[in-house]
């Protein structure tokens, strides 16, 4: 089947409920005596609208923002990125917020890119709502995912499985110390939550100087 201007008119007519019906309209008049050719195939769309379209945003972050590959990678993939670490949140603490976290560390990546900046979260601030707890929780690790993703899209899966594994065990250890932790302080008679250190290794009753764990 081929494409031309009157089936892609049909296509954008009946896209009107999502993306608005002015964009719609203003793109057949931007095509209307043009002389738009017909396009058989995949890799002629490609070429004839999606990499010039991609090289002239690339030009513009490149003189606008920033010439780290990186960065132009993530503004020009946004979705495919944040969608990523969405999705592990959401797997690991849950749906609340997972937005936010994610949002925060594309925000944050690209911080670190273009002002080398590193990613270090702050628990304790007033809000806290938007940084994720317990995966992406340290720089190196927010890093290494990242450059999995950047392998995987162009079809390197290796360095992204392994990225993506330590992710998740490192999500796993955290869940497991927060775990023992509670059941530690459940068995201990005084108020809940009174340690000497956070979560991790010695943490303990800062009346008695039970281990917690």
């Amino acid at each position: 089947m081929k494409i031309n201007e009157d089936s892609i008119k049909n296509v954008l007519t009946a896209m009107t409920n999502s993306i608005g019906k002015e964009n719609v309209e203003l793109y057949k008049k931007l095509i209307e005596g043009s002389g738009f050719k017909k396009i058989t195939d995949v890799e002629e769309f490609f070429y004839a609208l999606v990499y010039p379209h991609k090289n002239f945003l690339k030009g513009l972050i490149d003189y606008e923002i920033s010439k780290n590959d990186s960065v132009k990678f993530i503004y020009l993939n946004n979705n495919f990125v944040e969608n990523n670490f969405v999705k592990i949140i959401q797997d690991v603490e849950g749906s609340a917020c997972s937005a936010d976290k994610s949002r925060t560390i594309v925000k944050r990546l690209c911080n670190w890119f273009i002002n080398g900046e590193r990613i270090e979260w702050d628990y304790s601030g007033e809000y806290t709502f938007h940084l994720p707890k317990k995966v992406f929780t340290t720089h190196d690790e927010i890093i290494e995912f990242y450059k999995g993703l950047e392998n995987l899209y162009y079809g390197n899966y290796k360095s992204y499985l392994e990225a993506l594994k330590k992710t998740l065990a490192n999500a796993e250890r955290i869940t497991a110390k927060e775990a023992a932790i509670k059941q530690y302080q459940d068995n201990c008679k005084h108020d809940k939550g009174v340690v000497t250190n956070t979560v991790g290794s010695g943490s303990k009753c800062a009346i008695c100087g039970k281990v917690l764990f």
